[in-house]
């Protein structure tokens, strides 16, 4: 380019030639010098900004096609565009639906349709996110829907939206919602076909979980439809919660027997046990002997522990004595605390009650539990679809479905400006939707607000009951028989003294100033963490723009805000799930915004940090609830290592002892397997050599199979007295058990064969029987049905993907 090397030629003109000249001489004496420039600045525009920013989409993960095919299934594909369409349609369709409830709400009507929460977070469709799976998985299953005869007509979108606006709103009204909520993005055609889709996707999942509670929350005024549970399923839940056993148990620890190996492993060997385990961390496989060599994912949490007991202790002291009588007295003149009256608790305090008392409406007392540790009776655990695996559909199966209520539909007069209907087809029962399990995430914000437990969620375990609940149980008594007069037959009655039910009145006046002190304190820690977190994530993205001029915040020290608030400052350290677990805070419920649900503290530390996406949950610095008991903790995430793959030279010593466990392991369950083979008719404690091995006999309390506590949560064994965590093998070999026999049954970790004589089960067959035809739905027992199908339900979606041939790009 010869023209750049141009220079002016004309130096040496005066001053006075220059300002003389034209504007247009001017030009014409630099014209190519002005040519040189214009197409620099076209070689900038147009060359080197699109490389630029194609060098910074690589840096961001990479160049984005939005008309390259992101996925594709037999019969189907989509686009990266329409694959963010339909997010963005999802978001959309919930929003458009939960404005729609709130109107019918205002009108005095509730939308008719299931899967529909109080507080409207659900609306009867999955969840609007950023995951695009939730529409590949969308696609898949309408894919085997209409594969199997499963599809849905516009006219079932109507009966749909008019269920859902339980007559409150009209056509137009409901046209009119659309627009202003999408801004013209979504039109009644897309939602028409996204919620045709839902229909018929929500169908295939009720199949596909025949055990699924499809019924009404409480509080809510969706309308019921049927539970459909074998009852050979019923039964055999009835029996692992209602049946217990009563035995005797002596343990062979593999550690005994690490010394009696004497060989020695071979270098191949040893390489065998390395490859087979490498790329497996032990956290993911409990069994001590199998190979397990890759480092987990590690994290480390920095928290504060707010402890509302503290408070309401504090707020209890500060109460005058008589503020307490006074309370007292007002009670008593209601009729509470009364009691039956029995020779060991004669009255002692002066104080009687008038004979002319009135009765009370309710003594129940409020509850100090910990709100955010409460199941919302309005959000029953919401368990996920079951499992089914499906077959040839019958030859006379109706090939197209239209969406009713299980109730007959009543006339609503709605009518819909709507794009022209299919051809009129003969229509089925419908099946109405289901929300979409929620993502890891979803959670509650932290404050006193309740709590739902979620299908696979087990109540925290680690936690001991409050002290003063074994008090406010005494007060039941009042509760149960507000009248507070002695039923027919029934024990004199007296009232409580001062004395007695002093403490409880004190926690129960405490409780609200305790709870709202702890309301306040909470909220001011998490602004001060809020801010530090904002003003962090700015300096890194200016670090990633090569900013250099950004300066780094002023670390927060977590330990001071800890203090100043009266609260506990704690650190975890560099941990994996499984330690984590056994920590307090390892045990509590993670919580964050108002229509998210909670999750196990734990899940954090698979989530890995994601500089590019700030409200990732997993990257550090970001402050964060949980709730376990009457603890809060505000916390944030410091650190994280991501699994690893050692080398065998790094890992020969970890392969070694595994070798070494597994003969161990080898020769425990041979003398366990011997010792049973010789119990006979005898007890377990005679058939042992000598008076060390008879001393480690143990008899556990009788117990049951699954732990009925927890049976409207989650399916979750019995512990056993003095046994190490067990597994469904263990209860399994000892209910499948004759009285009088014995059987080698080893632990969870397999750390341990259990030599286990079974001496008898309560109650007996008959009695059980009995008691299961006349309630054969106690409790959990449906739950657990539910659960188990749930659990299920993964394999068969990863079946389908794979009969589908699904590609990911």
């Amino acid at each position: 380019m010869h023209f750049l090397a141009y220079r002016l030629s004309n130096r040496s003109d005066s001053r006075n030639d220059f300002f003389m000249a034209s504007p247009f001489s001017i030009f014409r004496k630099n014209q190519r010098l002005w040519m040189a420039g214009a197409v620099l600045i076209a070689v900038l525009a147009f060359v080197v900004a699109p490389m630029m920013d194609s060098f910074s989409s690589f840096g961001r993960g990479g160049p984005r096609n939005s008309d390259s095919v992101a996925a594709s299934w037999s019969g189907g594909s989509i686009t990266q565009n329409q694959l963010d369409t339909e997010l963005t349609q999802l978001a959309i369709a919930n929003t458009f639906l939960r404005k729609l409830a709130n109107d019918v709400r205002d009108k005095g009507g509730f939308p008719r349709v299931p899967e529909v929460r109080p507080d409207f977070s659900i609306v009867g469709i999955a969840q609007e996110t950023r995951d695009p799976t939730v529409i590949l998985q969308r696609k898949l299953l309408v894919a085997e829907a209409k594969r199997l005869g499963i599809q849905f007509d516009e006219q079932s979108v109507k009966t749909f939206l008019q269920k859902f606006v339980d007559g409150k709103l009209t056509g137009e009204q409901i046209q009119k919602t659309l627009r202003e909520v999408s801004g013209g993005r979504m039109t009644l055609i897309d939602f028409y076909r996204m919620m045709r889709e839902e229909l018929a996707k929500n169908a295939l999942l009720r199949l596909a979980g025949t055990t699924f509670r499809f019924e009404e929350r409480i509080e809510s005024q969706a309308l019921p439809t049927a539970v459909i549970t074998p009852p050979s399923k019923s039964w055999q839940f009835f029996q692992r919660f209602n049946r217990s056993v009563t035995t005797e148990v002596y343990p062979v620890s593999i550690k005994d027997f690490e010394a009696a190996v004497t060989s020695k492993p071979t270098d191949r060997e040893l390489r065998t046990l390395f490859d087979e385990g490498k790329d497996i961390a032990r956290i993911d496989v409990p069994v001590v002997t199998q190979p397990a060599f890759m480092t987990p994912q590690l994290a480390d949490f920095e928290f504060i522990a707010c402890d509302v007991q503290k408070l309401i202790d504090e707020a209890m002291a500060k109460i005058p004595e008589e503020t307490l009588r006074a309370e007292y007295d007002r009670r008593v003149g209601e009729n509470q605390f009364r009691v039956p009256k029995t020779d060991s608790n004669a009255v002692t305090d002066p104080a009687a009650v008038p004979s002319d008392a009135t009765p009370p409406e309710s003594n129940l007392p409020p509850t100090l539990e910990n709100p955010e540790s409460q199941p919302d009776p309005a959000a029953e655990p919401k368990n996920p679809q079951g499992a089914w695996l499906p077959g040839k559909p019958a030859k006379s199966a109706v090939r197209l479905a239209s969406y009713q209520d299980p109730a007959e539909p009543t006339e609503t007069g709605l009518t819909i400006q709507d794009p022209p209907a299919e051809p009129a087809v003969p229509q089925s029962t419908a099946v109405p939707p289901v929300a979409d399990a929620v993502q890891i995430g979803d959670t509650v914000p932290p404050t006193g607000d309740t709590v739902p437990p979620t299908g696979d969620a087990v109540p925290p375990t680690g936690d001991a009951v409050p002290a003063d609940l074994s008090s406010m149980i005494q007060n039941l008594g009042g509760a149960l028989n507000p009248t507070g007069q002695p039923p027919a037959n029934g024990p004199e009655m007296r009232v409580q003294t001062f004395e007695e039910v002093r403490e409880t009145i004190a926690r129960e006046l405490a409780a609200g100033e305790a709870f709202k002190l702890l309301e306040q304190r909470a909220t001011d820690i998490r602004d001060t963490m809020e801010i530090y977190s904002v003003n962090r994530r700015a300096y890194e993205r200016a670090v990633l723009e090569k900013d250099k001029t950004a300066v780094a915040p002023e670390p927060l020290n977590l330990q001071d805000l800890a203090d100043k608030n009266g609260f506990e400052y704690g650190r975890t350290g560099l941990v994996d799930v499984r330690t984590v677990s056994t920590l307090p805070i390892g045990r509590s419920r993670v919580t964050r915004g108002i229509r998210m649900q909670p999750f196990e503290f734990y899940q954090l530390i698979r989530v890995e940090p994601d500089p590019y996406e700030s409200d990732n949950i997993g990257n550090l610095y970001v402050p964060l609830t949980s709730s376990s008991m009457l603890t809060r903790f505000i916390f944030w995430k410091v650190e994280q290592k991501s699994a690893s793959t050692p080398s065998f030279e790094a890992a020969k010593e970890s392969v070694e002892a595994l070798w070494l466990t597994q003969r161990a392991a080898e020769l425990a369950e041979t003398k366990a397997k011997e010792i049973a083979s010789r119990v006979g008719s005898s007890s377990l404690t005679e058939s042992l050599e000598d008076e060390s091995q008879r001393a480690r006999v143990q008899r556990p309390t009788p117990f049951t199979w699954l732990n009925a506590m927890f049976a409207n949560f989650d399916i979750q064994l019995s512990t056993v007295d003095g046994l190490q965590p067990i597994g469904d093998d263990f209860m399994e070999k000892v209910f499948s058990t004759q009285p009088g026999e014995s059987i080698v049954a080893p632990d969870m970790a397999r750390e341990v064969f259990y030599v286990v004589k079974v001496l008898g089960f309560s109650p007996d067959s008959e009695d059980l029987i009995n008691r299961f035809s006349t309630a054969p739905n106690t409790t959990g027992v449906q739950n657990a049905a539910n659960l188990e199908s749930a659990r299920a339900l993964p394999a068969w979606f990863s079946s389908l993907q794979k009969r589908l041939g699904l590609q990911q790009r």
